[in-house]
């Protein structure tokens, strides 16, 4: 008798769901919310979003600031 067993497994690069990138922070690999045009800032995403240009940005007291401390106008992420 012989038995065939498939396993499906996912070809994904990455654990992240659709709409999160999957980024190193402080050692750790976590998911962020990519960073979309309009965002609201205080949802239960946090404040730490991914941009694809300027990689890990987060709302910090009113402003967009990047992980290097550079402070982002608005215009910069559109």
């Amino acid at each position: 008798m012989f038995i065939s067993v498939t396993l499906f497994m996912s070809c994904d690069s990455t654990p992240c769901d659709d709409g999160f990138t999957e980024v190193e922070q402080d050692g750790n690999v976590i998911c962020l919310p990519d960073y979309v045009v309009g965002i609201e800032k205080t949802t239960w995403l946090g404040t730490a979003f991914y941009h694809s240009d300027y990689g890990i940005i987060e709302f910090d007291n009113g402003i967009w600031v990047t992980t290097y401390g550079e402070v982002l106008e608005v215009e910069d992420l559109d």
